[in-house]
């Protein structure tokens, strides 16, 4: 067994806990969901409360320091409570509360000659309604986002300009020496056959073979912003692609849901690269050829429903819920990783096991 406990904390810890694993960590895990395979591998608590409770739960946890996954960077004043009881390895407060500020962000790459959509507050008067999205300044995996229409809002909310291009996430590791770009991936979204919501984050495809521009282009987003904003360890930049210039639109600083794909398929150990970046050690990533591709798909539930069954015959599945568990309509159910050679096998395979998975818990396809 390993003599290295980590904490990991987050909506989902799932991925992030089987990471840890695979790079010799004894995860201990604090989330929303706890999932059955989640349980069945690891020590941990669920939040009851998320994330307010975590701050209770983590007193019970090991004496060890912690990460965070998503969208816990959205509750910077929970993040502060627990840092007050263990080390944090990760982007502090501070640190996520610029890099999460739309405005901030905005200035920072304009000021660094990068493109990137154009923003408004929520309050502000547009021309053509319909080139904008509405978007909440705290959420994650496109939660809340919807086309502007001229809707009345407040101050929750801004406005970002609707580039209709592919969507692509990258993930990086920030150090005091440099930023080096671990890999990108192709972002699934809103996909019918997931029955996901139109902006909803619903899988990764990758890695992608980046030709030389788009190999710039990503490495200089992700040296700029680690720059601007002193992002330490691993932190993932969504954005769209469009008339071949890539605009980033968010960014993560944390564990992503990508980061599994790239271990997966390249063989990484990303969450080594991140404790050894967060405690100021050099770091030495060789960027490997992958051994295939990997994809991932969150199926989302179609309808109210009670999961019954985790027998899924020639499917891979993870974030398993436990057998009973209600499921409300537009909620995640689990989620199915398959092996291929290259995007569009990889998307066939992932929709023909959501069609089977959807019929084999007996509900609408």
């Amino acid at each position: 067994m390993s003599d290295k406990p980590l904490i990991i904390i987050g909506a989902s810890a799932r991925a992030a806990a089987f990471s840890a694993h695979r790079a010799g960590y004894t995860p201990y895990w604090l989330d929303q969901f706890g999932d059955e395979d989640l349980r069945q591998r690891f020590r941990g608590n669920v939040i009851s409360d998320y994330p307010q409770t975590a701050v209770e739960l983590i007193a019970k946890a090991p004496d060890a320091p912690f990460m965070f996954t998503g969208a816990l960077e959205n509750h910077p004043g929970v993040l502060e409570q627990l840092c007050g009881q263990r080390i944090l390895l990760g982007n502090p407060k501070p640190v996520c509360i610029r890099v999460r500020d739309p405005s901030v962000l905005y200035e920072a790459m304009r000021r660094n000659r990068i493109a990137c959509p154009e923003i408004r507050t929520a309050m502000t008067r547009v021309e053509n309604q319909y080139d904008w999205l509405i978007k909440p300044l705290r959420s994650g995996g496109g939660i809340g986002i919807g086309h502007y229409k001229g809707r009345s809002v407040d101050d929750r909310y801004y406005l970002q300009e609707y580039l209709q291009g592919d969507s692509f996430s990258a993930v990086y590791i920030g150090s005091q020496e440099h930023c080096q770009l671990l890999g990108v991936t192709r972002q699934l979204v809103g996909l019918p056959e997931f029955h996901a919501g139109e902006f909803s984050y619903c899988g990764s495809i990758g890695p992608l073979e980046l030709n030389d521009t788009d190999h710039r282009q990503w490495r200089h987003i992700g040296e700029v912003i680690a720059a601007e904003f002193k992002l330490m360890g691993l932190f993932g930049v969504d954005a769209i692609k469009w008339r071949d210039r890539i605009y980033p639109v968010e960014v993560n600083p944390r564990y992503t849901a990508s980061v599994e794909v790239l271990e997966l398929a390249v063989g990484y150990q990303a969450i080594k690269f991140h404790c050894e970046a967060c405690n100021n050690q050099s770091l030495s990533i060789e960027q490997g050829a992958p051994r295939h591709l990997i994809g991932k798909a969150v199926l989302f539930a179609p309808q109210d429903f009670t999961f019954a069954s985790s027998v899924m015959d020639g499917v891979s599945i993870a974030d398993i819920p436990a057998q009973g568990t209600e499921i409300k309509q537009g909620h995640p159910v689990l989620t199915v990783i398959v092996t291929g050679n290259s995007i569009s096998s990889i998307s066939q395979s992932l929709k023909r096991a959501a069609h089977s998975i959807y019929r084999s818990l007996r509900i609408a396809a």
